[in-house]
Order: C-alpha cells, then structure tokens, then sequence
C-alpha cells in the first residue's frame, strides 16, 4: 500500500487526482448508461474529458478566463 504517497519519491499525492479519477469514472459510466456503447456516447465522454482537463489546468493556473477576457475584448 502507498498510503497516499509517490512509489518512487514518497512526495504526497494531492487529493485533485482521485477526485478527478472518480469523476472521470462517473461520467464515463453515465455516459454510457444513457447513450450505450455508440459513437455518441463517444463524442460527449471526449467531450466531457476536455471540458474536465481544462476545469483542472484553470483551477490550479487560472489561464483560460484571462485568454477568454483577451479575446473577446480585443
């Protein structure tokens, strides 16, 4: 068992990971239950993996409002 910590470097692992894991699972299985196994299905879980990677980047960096607001004003 690692008890939370890196197997190589013992450095803790940040709770972000399993949170996003367990997400990730969860949509995937609703995804699936509502759409089956179907390329629509497979469209939005894309979709949703994207939309989740860029909630994490921009939480940890806060980007992407800044890029938007540069954008959209000129």
């Amino acid at each position: 068992m690692q008890k939370g910590k890196c197997k190589s470097c013992q450095v803790p692992i940040s709770f972000q990971y399993p949170l996003v894991e367990l997400t990730t699972g969860i949509l995937s299985a609703l995804a699936v239950y509502q759409f089956g196994i179907s390329a629509q299905s497979g469209f939005y879980l894309l979709f949703a993996y994207a939309l989740i990677a860029l909630f994490v980047i921009d939480s940890k960096h806060q980007l992407l409002s800044m890029l938007l607001l540069c954008h959209c004003c000129g």
